[in-house]
């Protein structure tokens, strides 16, 4: 989405969710999950819980460079994550991980709280199951995609 100087952000905004409807209904969604889930009450708690309230800080913080570069980089990352979002592949992927991210995390916590000797021949013998060999492959490929996406970001 681009916005064009002298045009209402909050204008260029709306007409981007007119003119992108699924993306718009996607987006409700997920707000509406949040607030089902009760991730927005707490996210407002811990706001509360962390804001300042002295006018004097807020006026510094208003001020500050710093602050006001990252609320820009962070407004510049939402429409790239629409529009993964929006793409039903990328929805769909990142709906199977997060519904099941209980199960693989306590997978990974587990494999580092209890790690498993392997040899070379038991690691041979992995392969044999579909779903190592599915998740290795996946990973592989996740590595080469992410190592052809990071060499085109600028700089060193």
């Amino acid at each position: 989405m681009e916005v064009n100087e002298g045009n209402d952000v909050v204008e260029e905004l709306l007409k981007f969710f007119l003119e992108n409807r699924e993306i718009s209904f996607q987006f409700l969604d997920l707000l509406k999950s949040l607030k089902d889930s009760g991730a927005i009450e707490d996210l407002a708690a811990f706001a509360r819980s962390v804001m300042p309230s002295s006018s004097a800080l807020v006026k510094e913080i208003g001020s500050s460079e710093e602050i006001i570069s990252s609320i820009s980089k962070f407004g510049n990352l939402v429409p790239s994550i629409l529009y993964a979002v929006s793409i039903e592949n990328s929805s769909d992927t990142l709906k199977a991980i997060l519904y099941n991210s209980d199960s693989i995390l306590k997978a990974m916590v587990s494999g580092a709280k209890n790690p498993e000797q392997f040899s070379l021949f038991k690691l041979f013998a992995l392969f044999k199951d579909k779903e190592f060999t599915k998740g290795f492959t996946a990973l592989i490929n996740m590595i080469t995609a992410l190592g052809k996406a990071l060499a085109k970001v600028p700089g060193e």
